[in-house]
């Protein structure tokens, strides 16, 4: 016997027959599909006979998902997740969902109507709504991803997914600009600047072709040492930099310059305001001696003596080396012309 009237036999496996009142009740929810014949003895004042019949269980549905509409708009889009039965039954389905991806739920990025779809009986089908949340985030489009994490009164068929994306409607603008400027004491280097506005938000990081335009007066390789081919604003951050070390080198020279620019940012929805930006270098070197030297005695007859201004060390700028004369026992003009 596998139920609560001894001697009864072939009923499904989660299925009971009781006695009461002269009433057999035959109850429970079946295991399984299948067509089942049970027999049941009865006894009493005429003798044994067998109570006899079949009970058909028929296989649960199965239930698939769909989605109605995919991008949806950032402000406001609405999908429509459907859930569909195989066949109806006389009972209400409920399916549960999970939502996943990259977009936040709970009214941040989306709202979703509910976390089950309930198929009323005799139904076959029942759905949810996923509607988009407007925001000022530079984030790209992100994406829900809903998947069935429970069935009743049903089975899921196969597994099911939909992917809904959200399509971001923010954009950002690059500026690049100069944090320091470079000085030989030191030295300090020069740090160049890309700041996003909004911030990145999209998940990766967004780069940049970062170029020198080689119209600054100082020289790459010698001032300076040639800079990275790119600079990037990681995801999370409204800023990203690029160094260019300064060479000390021991010419005397000006404040030096140089220029860079940066294209192509590697998110489209990027545009760049202010491109290029221009760098000082200071130099630190002091100015060279200078000292004079005469060649002498020459002759009154047009004799020349040539003066030479000598450095001691190379400089960088142009020097210009006053002169006064001062009469000896020579006279300018009558004893001699410069």
């Amino acid at each position: 016997s596998n139920d609560g009237v001894a001697g009864a036999n072939g009923l499904p496996a989660g299925v009971f027959a009781t006695w009461a009142g002269d009433v057999i009740t035959i109850s429970g929810t079946p295991g399984a599909a299948g067509t089942y014949n049970y027999s049941i003895p009865l006894t009493g004042g005429c003798g044994t006979i067998n109570a006899i019949g079949t009970i058909t269980v028929d296989a649960l549905p199965t239930v698939s998902i769909s989605e109605s509409w995919s991008p949806i708009a950032e402000n406001g889009g609405v999908s429509t997740i459907t859930a569909t039965l195989s066949a109806s039954v006389s009972c209400d389905v409920t399916v549960s969902l999970g939502y996943t991806g990259t977009a936040t739920g709970g009214g941040v990025d989306y709202t979703a109507s509910a976390s089950q779809i309930v198929i009323a009986a005799g139904s076959l089908i029942g759905s949810v709504t996923i509607t988009g949340v407007d925001d000022a985030l530079f984030e790209g489009d992100e994406t829900v991803i809903v998947d069935i994490t429970g069935v009743t009164n049903a089975t899921e068929s196969g597994v099911q997914q939909e992917t809904v994306t959200i399509t971001d409607d923010d954009a950002s603008s690059a500026v690049l600009s100069v944090t320091t400027h470079g000085d030989e004491a030191g030295p300090v280097d020069m740090v160049y600047t890309v700041t996003l506005t909004p911030a990145n938000s999209t998940g990766s990081a967004i780069t940049f072709d970062f170029a020198d335009l080689g119209t600054g007066s100082a020289t790459s390789g010698i001032d300076y040492t040639a800079p990275g081919a790119t600079i990037s604003v990681s995801d999370g951050a409204s800023t990203g930099t690029l160094t260019i070390s300064v060479t000390d080198d021991a010419l005397l020279e000006a404040t030096e310059t140089v220029s860079c620019a940066i294209t192509n940012p590697s998110n489209a929805s990027v545009s760049i305001g202010t491109g290029s930006a221009t760098a000082n270098i200071t130099d630190n070197d002091a100015a060279p001696n200078v000292t004079l030297g005469v060649s002498s005695p020459i002759a009154e007859a047009a004799g020349t003596s040539l003066v030479t201004a000598t450095l001691d060390a190379v400089s960088g700028l142009p020097v210009t080396v006053d002169l006064t004369y001062t009469d000896g026992t020579a006279t300018l003009t009558d004893d001699y012309t410069v």
